[in-house]
């Protein structure tokens, strides 16, 4: 958090997750073992306790936790950018292939925000509910520069695909903290997971 993006980019992905994080889940895992991210044989974990089917939430509460998912997919792909910027500026100056790139990403998508997410990591912090049929109103502005939104249990265990649990458990997910270099040719660089949230 904070899940923010410009304007075009929330909007571009308006109505990628309406199918829901079931639907959504099956594919990302269909995708990961495709590509070999995930052995074959890997399972899909059940449900977190708490993730209810997406199908069984009112049409506001849908609503809502999409607009969560689409401006932290939106945030995502922002940064993506100007990483880009960065390295497209770098070729210009003749300067990228010497140039080391470590991009360190954190471990795992997290539940503070409940089984609703939010709109403001405050009300999170300060343990106060959510309004799903208040903060409808104010779908426009997630992940905007006014909003500090983060998603719910649900895309949490979604973006944890094929695992279970979230950051703050002690599994795998918690664990494993992947790196991606980007090296002068002929560089050699060692990666590793780091085994502790508290080491970031």
């Amino acid at each position: 958090m904070p899940h923010q993006a410009p304007r075009a980019y929330r909007e571009s992905y308006k109505g990628a997750f309406d199918a829901g994080w079931d639907v959504t889940r099956e594919q990302w895992f269909a995708r990961q073992k495709e590509v070999g991210i995930v052995p074959a044989s890997t399972k899909l974990a059940p449900h977190n306790p708490g993730v209810r089917p997406f199908a069984e939430l009112s049409d506001n509460e849908k609503r809502f936790a999409c607009a969560l998912q689409e401006a932290f997919a939106a945030l995502l792909e922002h940064t993506d950018a100007q990483i880009g910027r960065l390295a497209d500026f770098l070729g210009e100056m003749k300067l990228l292939e010497n140039t080391l790139f470590l991009i360190d990403f954190d471990n795992g998508a997290s539940q503070e925000s409940g089984a609703l997410g939010t709109t403001d990591r405050m009300k999170t912090f300060n343990m106060i509910a959510e309004d799903v049929d208040e903060a409808v109103d104010l779908i426009d502005d997630v992940g905007g520069p006014d909003s500090h939104s983060n998603i719910p249990w649900s895309w949490a265990q979604a973006g944890n695909t094929p695992l279970k649990w979230y950051k703050q458990n002690a599994t795998e997910r918690e664990c494993a903290t992947p790196w991606l270099y980007r090296g002068p040719r002929g560089s050699m660089i060692s990666v590793r997971s780091v085994h502790s949230s508290a080491t970031q």
